[in-house]
């Protein structure tokens, strides 16, 4: 749903903004079949950025839909949308205001009344951040009391210039490795539009989508260059940024910018609808090794993966640093065992039932004829209490 949603709504948003079909059909596919969104879907299944795919080109729909109406109505729903992106991704919300923003001021720019235009759009944001408050608000509230602190001194992953122009599996046409390494290409034919855009701006001869084409193509030479090593100190000057843990999460913005490059592009060459049309399937083509799961390990069942799940913390998979509490012990941090019952008595005689456990209440009838010991199997945060 995500994916075809995702190709649908930037065709929505390419229409409205260009005001022709087959300019936003062609950045709509470009947009579908880059090698990070079939990674993201297939290999990684990362949901959240899976489910951003969808949502960032409806954000920039209902803008369009803003900037054209600029009544109430469509505030709030654009608050609403922009909601949306936060509850699917916090991090990539983030590095989607690098274009978000300067779409905002360049439309800005071109409207008559700016004044309440900026404020409006300004609304727009804020609003969007009180609504999703909720998922993000933790995130400033509760590092102090978790080991959230190293994921911050962390530093950010960077791909290499190699890994952003060329995938190292089947001559460059399949995006995983045997391994399970992930590839992150930005795409043979979206490589090529950057290229052709470049040299189209450098000539001159896009003059009637120049404005728009220079600002995207800014955009995307950023987004590239924040991808790289060179741009370390900027991560590192923001430590709140290396909790997206890899600078590679920018391709999913840089696919929306290459996109809506491509959509410009074909108005400047829509004399030529045959060529535009391989051009599509061979962006399409090059893809096919990567529209599906390669393989599922057969060995691990649903049964498994039930069994398993209590031991995940403790294997690697869990919250990282993010969710464990800074009381937890620094040589074993999780429960290398399942506790058989959720309250022990570790000293002293007695019986135990419980009685009622909910997410954030646990309640037992404990019976003792001396003074006893308990353990309850939970660590401590804040807003928990135990009372006898």
């Amino acid at each position: 749903l995500s994916l075809i949603s995702s190709g649908f709504f930037f065709y929505l948003w390419a229409k409205k903004e260009l005001k022709n079909s087959f300019p936003a059909f062609m950045g709509a596919v470009l947009y579908l079949f880059t090698p990070y969104h079939l990674v993201d879907l297939h290999f990684r299944v990362a949901l959240g950025e899976t489910v951003f795919f969808a949502c960032l080109p409806l954000f920039f729909y209902c803008f369009a839909k803003f900037k054209e109406e600029k009544n109430l109505l469509w505030i709030l729903i654009t608050s609403i949308n922009f909601s949306l992106l936060l509850f699917a991704h916090q991090a990539m919300t983030i590095f989607s205001l690098l274009i978000i923003a300067p779409y905002i001021l360049f439309s800005g720019l071109t409207t008559k009344n700016k004044q309440q235009f900026f404020l409006s759009s300004i609304a727009i944001l804020v609003l969007g951040f009180c609504y999703a408050a909720y998922s993000w608000y933790p995130h400033i509230l509760y590092p102090p009391y978790t080991l959230a602190y190293q994921l911050t001194n962390s530093t950010v992953v960077f791909p290499s210039l190699q890994e952003l122009l060329y995938s190292p599996w089947r001559y460059g046409f399949l995006f995983q490795g045997s391994k399970g390494e992930l590839s992150y290409l930005i795409g043979y034919t979206q490589i090529f539009i950057l290229l052709l855009c470049i040299f189209l701006l450098l000539t001159k001869k896009a003059k009637e989508v120049m404005k728009p084409l220079t600002l995207w193509m800014i955009l995307a030479i950023f987004l590239i260059f924040m991808m790289t090593q060179s741009a370390s100190f900027i991560w590192n000057s923001l430590p709140l940024l290396n909790t997206a843990q890899f600078a590679s999460r920018l391709l999913l913005v840089l696919t929306f910018a290459i996109a809506t490059i491509a959509a410009y592009l074909t108005i400047r060459f829509k004399k030529y609808p045959y060529v535009l049309s391989i051009f599509l399937v061979i962006t399409i083509g090059y893809t096919l090794l990567n529209w599906g799961h390669r393989k599922v390990i057969p060995e691990i069942t649903e049964e498994k993966i039930i069994q398993n799940l209590p031991y995940s913390t403790i294997q690697g998979e869990g919250f990282c640093c993010m969710g464990e509490p800074k009381w937890t012990l620094s040589t074993t941090r999780w429960k290398n065992e399942i506790p058989s019952q959720h309250l022990k008595i570790i000293q002293g005689k007695g019986q135990i039932k419980e009685f009622k456990r909910k997410s954030t209440q646990h309640t037992y009838i404990v019976h003792s004829e001396a003074g006893i010991k308990v353990e309850e199997f939970t660590w401590y945060f804040p807003g928990w209490e135990a009372y006898i």
